[in-house]
């Protein structure tokens, strides 16, 4: 029955013969250069708990911050770059 009905839509007796071969080029060799990909969409605004990790992680890939305490002003100065005004 389904077969029926979707052939119908199709305006074809039976699904035995595929469709005409068309002699047009390959969408890809008709134009020479790719149109530019699209621009991505924005991403969704981080958290803070997010913002402080990606902190955080940077002080320590530093390796000239030793100090507990240079990491938490570089960690506060870091968080209060990225985060934005409200």
């Amino acid at each position: 029955m389904l077969l029926a009905v979707l052939s119908a839509c199709a305006g074809t007796a039976g699904l035995s013969t595929p469709p005409p071969e068309t002699s047009a080029p390959p969408a890809a060799a008709a134009s020479p250069a790719a149109p530019p990909p699209a621009p991505a969409r924005p991403a969704a605004p981080q958290t803070a708990e997010q913002i402080n990790t990606e902190c955080w992680m940077r002080s320590d890939a530093d390796s000239r911050l030793r100090d507990i305490d240079a990491r938490l002003a570089y960690v506060k100065r870091c968080v209060a770059e990225r985060t934005p005004p409200r």
